[in-house]
């Protein structure tokens, strides 16, 4: 169960709005245990333009191995379209819930996307995190350099 949780939440340290059109900015990401192996995930999204968006549907895709579905909190999908005026904020919501089964030991990795005619108009991505590259050429070179000056204190 202890990597379960491990699992979920690493998952969503790396979660945030990645969409080709970031019409909706999603912030302030939450994770919830619910025990059994249940999470709910959380957040608001917010509209960064100055027009109207108006979302008319929601998916949830690439969850493999896990269970996804959608929650019907404070701001529920049966209330489709939902019109987010410029500037505002719907969250916190609870927007999905994974369900993880026993003996799970991969990392929990998807998409839920609130979508418009027109495509994809804000998103929430689950997955391990992965460094930046310049951030991982400045590990290297931190540890080349330590190496290098280990050496240099064995010559003398």
């Amino acid at each position: 169960m202890k990597m379960s949780i491990a699992l979920a939440v690493a998952a969503f340290a790396l979660v945030g709005a990645s969409s080709a059109r970031a019409d909706l900015t999603f912030t302030d990401p939450t994770v919830t245990d619910l025990g059994g192996g249940m999470f709910l995930y959380g957040g608001s999204f917010i509209n960064n333009t100055t027009s109207d968006i108006t979302a008319t549907g929601f998916s949830l895709t690439g969850f493999n191995g896990v269970t996804a579905t959608s929650i019907e909190g404070d701001l529920t999908f049966t209330d489709l379209p939902l019109l987010f005026a410029p500037g505002q904020s719907f969250g916190t919501n609870d927007w999905f819930e994974v369900t993880v089964p026993s003996g799970f030991t991969g990392p929990i990795v998807g998409l839920f996307t609130l979508n418009s005619d027109t495509g994809v108009v804000g998103s929430i991505s689950v997955g391990p995190a992965v460094p930046e590259p310049g951030a991982m050429a400045l590990m290297a070179g931190t540890f080349v350099s330590g190496g290098l000056l280990m050496m240099r204190r064995r010559r003398k």
